[in-house]
């Protein structure tokens, strides 16, 4: 499970990619799941192997709070072909959406799905190709499907995990620390940012910096 937990922490994943992961993995654990009884026999014997003593630890269950907005239970996506999709539950996901997003679709969102979905099946094969067909190669189609480009764009740009934005955060520990108490802002969110965005740090010509900088401080002197 290490694998799939490294791919979601990657910044150029898509929600598809995501999606196909997290299914590979419910898939392994139900086959885990469905060969309880014979992972049993395997552990005792090892257990009996290593004079080990069978029996399950029992941890305290934990409750959690139910907020007002929390589902009441997980939501799992049945069918991985969502083009495929019965017409009528289409519809259903296609007006939940709508409703979510009134800002940025509008309530025809279903109608110009359902168009899209019947004109160009043979180009529905990825997300990222029908965004693509729509928007590069037939921009003109844009203009008659708002709301399906709208929707592209969205999947496509919401990132999966926020990864990134907590390792930022964990930098701040490391720049500022009790040594370092007496740091002025403008100094750590430099230290912050370079430290952040060090691939494109270690990029820059430092020396070619410097020159712009000595330059500039000189023609401060001068005037």
């Amino acid at each position: 499970m290490n694998l799939p937990s490294k791919m979601l922490q990657s910044e150029k994943i898509d929600l598809l990619a995501a999606h196909d992961q997290l299914r590979k993995s419910l898939l392994s654990i139900e086959k885990l799941r469905n060969q309880f009884d014979s992972l049993l026999t395997d552990v005792s014997e090892i257990c009996d192997k290593w004079k080990i003593e069978k029996t399950f630890l029992k941890k305290r269950m934990r409750k959690v709070k139910i907020h007002f907005d929390k589902l009441s239970q997980d939501e799992r996506f049945d069918d991985p072909e969502q083009p495929n999709s019965p017409k009528s539950e289409l519809k259903i996901e296609a007006d939940k959406f709508s409703k979510t997003f009134p800002v940025d679709v509008s309530s025809s969102f279903s109608a110009q799905l359902f168009s899209v979905r019947s004109t160009f099946s043979d180009e529905m094969k990825d997300v990222k190709e029908l965004a693509y067909f729509l928007i590069i190669q037939n921009a003109s189609l844009s203009s008659s499907y708002p709301d399906v480009c709208t929707d592209l764009l969205m999947f496509l740009t919401v990132p999966v995990t926020t990864t990134k934005d907590e390792r930022s955060f964990s930098k701040l520990k490391l720049i500022k620390n009790y040594l370092r108490s007496t740091m002025q802002q403008e100094r750590l969110s430099s230290l912050s940012l370079s430290s952040i965005e060090n691939q494109r740090a270690r990029v820059i010509d430092s020396d070619k910096v410097i020159d712009q900088f000595v330059s500039v401080k000189n023609r401060q002197k001068i005037f």
